[in-house]
């Protein structure tokens, strides 16, 4: 079962476009528009989650936003052959499985868990941001993946390319190429599927959730302007600025203490603790 589109000609390598994130959101990337909102009212509340499933609110460090308006942002966060269920179709069974990098509220915790509706979304103020994942499956000869990128509630593809996994499992950085450009204020649904058996009938591992684009405000722009690295990680996630504040520690992890810290805190605030210690990997390079 062939379920790959020719795949557009770029390579995603994690080492390319994300050390230029910290320094280049010293001047954010979009121009400020006007808004009531203040670092001071996006304070974040108190976390009353479980360690295995984030608070409403999301954490000390983290601010988890409210959804985007309009339709429920339905999705999986980790993979799984039908939505809801821990059915990983063609690909082994492992104790972890392919898991997208973000937020979720509703998500079971247990495989006896009750089906339940998922809410996956984060937000980013670029017009090309890094997606991450954690793939677990080393890389094999028939091994295949897609990742792709709709308008929320279009069936038409923004972007989409076949890649191929890299040789070890791990978390990888998927960036959006130069052509491709989110607009400000605008749903996307985003799709990551991997098949381990394209000439089996069974359903590809896949997990997809939303993305929005939004814009700096005033006094979040003058606070990035002076602020640090690390400071800048921190300033996102207060704001629930999901993707940078993830590529931003992403990036300086392997460098800077504080920012190993505020990596673990980030996703362990969000139910993701069992990712926390994993490796990021070199990935992808598109099939040819």
């Amino acid at each position: 079962m062939n379920l790959f589109m020719p795949p557009l000609v770029w390579s995603l390598a994690i080492g390319l476009p994300i050390p230029s994130l910290a320094s280049e959101l010293v001047s954010p990337p979009l121009s400020a528009q006007p808004t009531t909102d203040s670092l001071a009212q996006l304070a974040p509340p108190p976390d009353t989650g479980s360690p295995s499933r984030p608070a409403r609110g999301g954490g000390s460090y983290f601010r988890l936003p409210d959804p985007p308006p309009g339709t429920p942002p339905e999705g999986r966060r980790r993979g799984g052959a039908t939505r809801g269920t821990v059915n990983q179709g063609a690909c082994p069974k492992l104790p972890i499985g392919l898991t997208a990098l973000v937020p979720a509220i509703g998500e079971p915790t247990t495989d006896a868990a009750p089906v339940s509706t998922v809410q996956v979304w984060g937000n980013t103020t670029l017009a090309q941001p890094t997606f991450w994942f954690y793939n677990p499956y080393p890389q094999a000869a028939d091994y295949s993946a897609r990742f792709e990128l709709r308008r929320d509630g279009s069936s038409e593809s923004v972007y989409k390319t076949s890649l191929v996994l890299p040789n070890q499992p791990g978390i990888v950085g998927l960036p959006l190429p130069n052509t491709v450009s989110l607009e400000v204020n605008q749903r996307y649904r985003w799709f990551l599927t991997v098949d381990c058996n394209p000439l089996s009938d069974a359903t590809p591992v896949s997990v997809e959730g939303v993305i929005q684009r939004v814009a700096v405000s005033p006094d979040l722009s003058r606070s990035l302007s002076t602020a640090s690295a690390v400071e800048k990680a921190s300033l996102f996630a207060k704001a629930g600025v999901w993707y940078d504040a993830l590529t931003i520690l992403a990036e300086l992890r392997q460098q800077n203490s504080q920012a190993a810290t505020d990596w673990q805190t980030l996703l362990k605030e969000v139910g993701l603790s069992d990712l926390a210690d994993k490796s990021i990997v070199d990935c992808c390079k598109a099939e040819q």
